[in-house]
């Protein structure tokens, strides 16, 4: 069978008289190819790492949040209300989030503890899912910790901690004893930020903490499409700033603001792309090399 004229010439210089130039140019070939290969390997390696990680931030996590600017905490009821008219929300819940600080045995760690309704956390965050001990119903004197925070701690389930708020310093005269609670559960996400930082409560032991007499700090929201919770989040501050116009009771909500999961974990995602990008630049040189 004859080749064509291109195929041809590529096989001559491929394979010239001399040995040694074949030999430097198959290893040369073998160089590229592993080269290649490789990077390819790395390249799905870290293309899965980004995966893994956006699936954890999305199943502890909520694809929006409202929060307040402002204000200490807002009445969630008529919000909540609002999002009922916006298809795409499908659970929405209310939190309390804030630093706190612990102690055990004289040791003192600072940590953020999260309070939520049980019932409602459900429709937002997989937390059980991701327990390696313990249990995750909570009542008004249990709470669960990151397994990073329990270890730095000491603390495993059933032991007792001291917990409270740098905001119930409020002057001399005035004191809030710090709250006393039992570590129902352990969890590990795989994220060493939320491991060693975290800790989740009931909504009323969060307020008892924070000394709050009610409302939230924050609304959890989770869409049908976590991918598309930037338009999501933009429908719903276009509702809150017509309600706060129309309404003249509403007019606080001109205080919230909303912010996807991607906006939360923005240095992490940025980080992840950076070495994502800088792998696929590489492989295009050795492709282009080869």
């Amino acid at each position: 069978m004859k080749l064509p004229f291109s195929l041809f010439l590529a096989f001559k210089y491929l394979k010239p008289k001399r040995s040694m130039v074949s030999v430097i140019t198959v290893l040369t070939m073998m160089g590229i190819m592993l080269g290649v290969a490789v990077l390819i390997v790395v390249l799905s390696v870290m293309t899965g790492f980004d995966d893994v990680h956006k699936e954890h931030m999305i199943k502890l996590d909520s694809h929006i949040q409202i929060g307040t600017r402002g204000q200490s905490a807002f009445a969630p009821e008529p919000v909540l209300e609002l999002l009922d008219g916006i298809p795409e929300v499908q659970a929405a819940a209310p939190a309390v989030e804030g630093y706190v600080m612990m102690t055990r045995h004289g040791q003192t760690i600072t940590a953020v503890l999260r309070g939520v309704d049980p019932e409602l956390e459900k429709g937002i965050s997989d937390v059980e899912s991701f327990l390696v001990d313990g249990i995750l119903p909570l009542n008004d004197e249990t709470v669960v910790l990151g397994d990073r925070l329990a270890m730095n701690l000491g603390a495993w389930t059933g032991d007792r901690l001291t917990v409270y708020s740098p905001q119930c310093f409020v002057s001399e005269d005035e004191l809030r004893l710090p709250a006393e609670l039992t570590v129902s559960g352990i969890f590990s996400v795989g994220m060493y930020d939320v491991d060693s930082q975290f800790m989740i409560s009931s909504l009323p032991t969060a307020r008892d903490v924070f000394d709050m007499e009610g409302g939230v700090q924050t609304l959890r929201i989770v869409t049908d499409d976590p991918y598309q919770a930037e338009s999501v989040s933009e429908k719903i501050r276009d509702g809150l700033a017509d309600a706060a116009r129309g309404q003249s009771g509403l007019a606080w909500f001109r205080h919230l603001y909303t912010r996807t999961w991607m906006e939360i974990h923005q240095n992490l995602l940025s980080t992840l792309k950076v070495e994502k990008d800088m792998m696929f630049i590489l492989l295009c040189g050795i492709s282009l090399v080869a």
